[in-house]
């Protein structure tokens, strides 16, 4: 909604999607006044079906407007553990988190390769960094492939004028958030540096950036909204609220740096080299093992931008 809302105060055309009509109308019934048909066009349609999201997409050339930007926030959650998840399961969520990025990232980067002009922003996840523990196997899956599907299109689609960015959020205050039971927003607010969750705002500010003119020079990024959350590490399910800071990090072996021989007493000592690297990477790993709650608004969005550019938002 945030998103919508942005594009909308900046004079975006906007074509609202959801695979649910019921979600859909509740979405445009929502935006209020602002839903005017000459700015707002709704549609529904399965975005993990390949002949559905071609029939979409002309139907949206024939009665709205081009396509120049693609945002891509359609997706399920899964919690489950390995273990537990069945096939069909595993199948769905990468259907639903990835494929319907690939599919309509594929049916319209034709026409923004002819205008040599386009964005494509992914709705990933800290939990595609981490691998999560709070969320499921399948769901930390998939938005680790939605990243590695950034980079991919990102290289290939760079020498068209189209960037391809991703943003990786975390605990953004949404409805979902705010059912959380009160201790466990209290104590997620104590580890959050920042003490807060991401406002839906700061989320759309980071798509806006993304879709500038300006951001052209970026591309195959993936933009964490964490609050700084990443320099904690919390094992265990949620309901043990095991917490702490990464602290217990061994000596670094400066020994091969010390001693003024630079980099020629370095490569005769390949062994020690080798010691700095596997401290590095330890120390690296423990940074950057932690989970999270991934929150994710279950309501897809297509929006298309203004005038003679178009963004659209799954």
């Amino acid at each position: 909604m945030a998103v919508t809302r942005m594009l909308l105060s900046e004079n975006f055309r906007v074509v609202i999607h959801d695979s649910s009509v019921d979600a859909l109308n509740d979405f445009v019934a929502e935006l209020g006044s602002a839903a005017k048909r000459d700015v707002c066009y709704p549609i529904c349609f399965d975005p993990s079906n390949s002949e559905a999201v071609a029939a979409a997409v002309a139907r949206i050339d024939a009665d709205a407007w081009p396509v120049y930007v693609l945002i891509n926030n359609s997706g399920i959650l899964s919690n489950t553990l390995v273990e537990e998840t069945s096939i069909d399961e595993w199948r769905n969520v990468f259907a639903q988190n990835v494929d319907s990025a690939f599919l309509l990232s594929r049916a319209l980067l034709p026409a923004m390769r002819k205008r040599k002009w386009g964005r494509i922003v992914n709705t990933c996840s800290l939990a595609g960094k981490t691998g999560g523990v709070t969320t499921g196997v399948a769901y930390s899956t998939t938005k680790g492939a939605l990243q590695t599907l950034t980079f991919a299109l990102a290289r290939e689609s760079a020498k068209d004028g189209i960037t391809v960015n991703g943003i990786a959020p975390a605990y953004i205050r949404t409805p979902t958030v705010e059912t959380y039971p009160e201790d466990v927003v209290d104590m997620l607010l104590r580890y959050i540096p920042v003490s807060r969750f991401c406002e839906p705002e700061e989320f759309a500010h980071v798509v806006r950036f993304l879709i500038s003119p300006m951001s052209g020079f970026i591309t195959g990024e993936i933009i964490g909204t964490f609050g700084g959350l990443a320099g904690i590490f919390w094992y265990g399910p949620c309901d043990e609220h095991a917490f702490w800071w990464v602290c217990d990090v061994p000596s670094p072996p400066f020994c091969a740096f010390a001693n003024g021989h630079g980099v020629s007493y370095v490569l005769r000592h390949a062994r020690c080299m080798l010691t700095v690297s596997a401290w590095l990477l330890s120390l690296l790993s423990r940074c950057l093992c932690f989970s999270c709650f991934c929150v994710l608004d279950t309501l897809g969005v297509f929006l298309i931008a203004s005038q003679t550019r178009t963004a659209v938002y799954i």
